[in-house]
């Protein structure tokens, strides 16, 4: 049976404001990222998984992976990037503001902590799923993928930490105090 349960327009929003941003801001530093020799570290900079998990946290699962899909997909085809790699990723990314929806009621008020413990978590988890992907898709050597990834690992570990911890708390707060 298919859920009828209506999405509030203010989370509509959100979500729009945040897939609008991400994708964005994803875009941007992606094309400029190609003119660099770190073009895998660059493409890990920017909001996507902060505003994933984030949304995830104040809005719920449905929001939050609607959130991190939507970065992903919406960045890609707007770029002319989209490919094999684009749903799958997409879902990953979506997974992050799943694992934010799920916390949700556990942690009510999450402060710097736990949302520095969550970005290392969740980038590993993030990381070791898009390399596994990676490996079973272009049949590469899981050691070789790995290896091949760490720029991008200590990069996206390296965003991740930095916008969790600094913007995380104060974004929850903000779309809390929205929604009231």
């Amino acid at each position: 049976m298919i859920s009828r349960r209506k999405i509030p327009a203010k989370h509509i929003s959100i979500i729009a404001l945040s897939i609008a941003t991400g994708a964005g801001l994803r875009a941007v530093i992606a094309i400029w990222g190609t003119s660099t020799a770190l073009h895998w570290a660059t493409a890990k900079i920017g909001l996507t998984e902060t505003l994933t998990f984030v949304n995830g946290l104040a809005l719920g699962v449905s929001a939050g992976f609607m959130t991190g899909a939507g970065i992903i997909a919406v960045a890609d085809l707007a770029m002319g990037w989209a490919g094999a790699w684009t749903p799958f990723i997409a879902v990953i990314i979506g997974l992050l503001g799943v694992i934010g929806g799920l916390l949700r009621k556990l942690i009510p008020n999450p402060n710097r902590r736990f949302m520095g413990f969550s970005a290392v978590w969740l980038t590993g988890v993030s990381e070791l799923l898009q390399t596994l992907w990676f490996t079973w898709f272009f049949g590469v050597p899981f050691i070789g993928a790995f290896l091949m990834g760490i720029p991008s690992l200590i990069a996206a570990l390296t965003n991740n930490f930095i916008l969790f911890t600094a913007i995380g708390p104060w974004l929850i707060r903000l779309l809390r105090k929205y929604l009231k």
